[in-house]
């Protein structure tokens, strides 16, 4: 009798203790700040474990700290687990269990702000509506982000090329060079990346048909002009004609 009743006891007082809200003691209040500080910590180690130089001087001790808040946070779901009854006290302990580890609630919450939604005073309720409402609310963020993020990248590598040659002539004080090619010239109809050219070489611009087009690896070289770096060798001129 006595160890049923210090059972109730202690998975009451467990509930107390983890359950937001359901007591305002000092317990529950450091047992929320504490669990908040745990969070913070196991991000910011997270993102302290992407930078080379603080993994290389605090490797061991970001990788401890990791684990030490990984395994706070299992041992958390198994108390809420293993009072669940608790929060569900209309229900059989095994339905309270299957309702809680079933609940989709939180999921829910989460893809609302990750994808900044916005909680509202219109959500669904049931699962199927949830899961229904995270597929949209993925569907229309990918159609804004998908093609935002290839326009972005396409400016980024023009703006990279563009970059690495203001580079070559900083640094080596180089001139550019034109190349005129023509229908019977070796390099015409093949790829840029196919070209066997000297280290640290490039074909910065392609003026073809009137049109000016920084070019990529994939670049399929016509007739008209190439401009490259002037590396005071006779190698390009030589090189197209075959």
């Amino acid at each position: 009798m006595y160890a049923i009743v210090y059972k109730v006891i202690l998975r009451t007082g467990l509930f107390e203790l983890i359950e937001i809200g359901s007591n305002y003691d000092a317990w529950c209040w450091g047992y929320d700040f504490f669990n908040t500080f745990t969070i913070l910590l196991n991000l910011t180690v997270s993102i302290m474990y992407t930078f080379d130089n603080m993994e290389m001087k605090y490797g061991p001790l970001l990788l401890t700290l990791e684990r030490l808040t990984v395994a706070f946070f299992a041992i958390d779901f198994l108390l809420r687990v293993f009072t669940a009854k608790y929060l569900y006290p209309d229900v059989s302990e095994p339905r309270a269990i299957g309702k809680y580890l079933t609940s989709f609630s939180g999921i829910w919450w989460a893809a609302s702000t990750l994808l900044t939604v916005g909680y509202g005073d219109i959500y669904p309720v049931t699962t199927m509506g949830k899961i229904f409402g995270i597929f949209i609310a993925f569907l229309g963020v990918g159609m804004v982000a998908i093609p935002t993020g290839i326009i972005s990248a396409g400016f980024v590598d023009q703006y990279s090329r563009l970059k690495r040659i203001g580079e070559y002539g900083q640094e080596e004080d180089v001139h550019f060079i034109r190349i005129c090619l023509d229908k019977n010239d070796k390099w015409v109809g093949h790829h840029i990346a196919e070209l066997d050219f000297p280290q640290k070489i490039i074909v910065a611009v392609i003026q073809r048909d009137h049109r000016i087009l920084v070019p990529k690896g994939d670049t399929v070289l016509k007739a008209g002009i190439l401009i490259f770096p002037d590396i005071r060798s006779s190698y390009l001129s030589d090189a197209t004609k075959s």
